[in-house]
């Protein structure tokens, strides 16, 4: 059972519907469908560099109909590539094929309309750099921080 109410109210009174079934469960990522219509690319080869040097934090969002990855389809390429057997995964209960898909699209959509602050962005990876691993498991490179350096 959930800890989370079916639905919540905003400050306008409207309600949005919560979607997560029961809590966070290790699963076996072999398990899980990724989904085939994902159109996002990822580098899983960084991400698997990431989950060594800074552990997995978060879950994977995966839809309890049919056991398929909305959210977290490169995690769990990464965590099969690391040879995990078991990953934190986030049920949710879709409405319909429609519904997932767009749960799918909007997740993928929303980190591409962010933007950064490059100063403060500069700022952290001048910090990071200067640690005994470096940029190690962030992402980025020297290179990166060059470049936002010569902005």
């Amino acid at each position: 059972m959930s800890k989370y109410p079916s639905v919540i109210e905003t400050k306008d009174g409207e309600v949005v519907r919560v979607l997560n079934e029961g809590e966070p469960s290790p699963i076996d990522p072999r398990k899980l469908k990724l989904h085939e219509a994902n159109p996002r690319q990822g580098d899983v080869g960084q991400l698997a560099v990431s989950y060594k040097e800074n552990g997995f934090y978060g879950s994977v969002i995966v839809d309890a109909r049919d056991n398929r990855v909305l959210a977290g389809n490169h995690r769990v390429k990464a965590a099969l590539a690391l040879g995990m057997e078991r990953i934190p995964v986030q049920l949710i209960k879709t409405d319909s094929e429609m519904h997932a898909i767009k749960i799918l699209l909007a997740d993928n959509r929303h980190s591409d309309l962010a933007t950064y602050d490059n100063q403060v962005l500069t700022e952290l990876l001048q910090v990071v750099a200067m640690s005994d691993k470096g940029l190690l498991g962030t992402g980025y490179d020297g290179d990166d921080l060059d470049d936002l350096l010569n902005e």
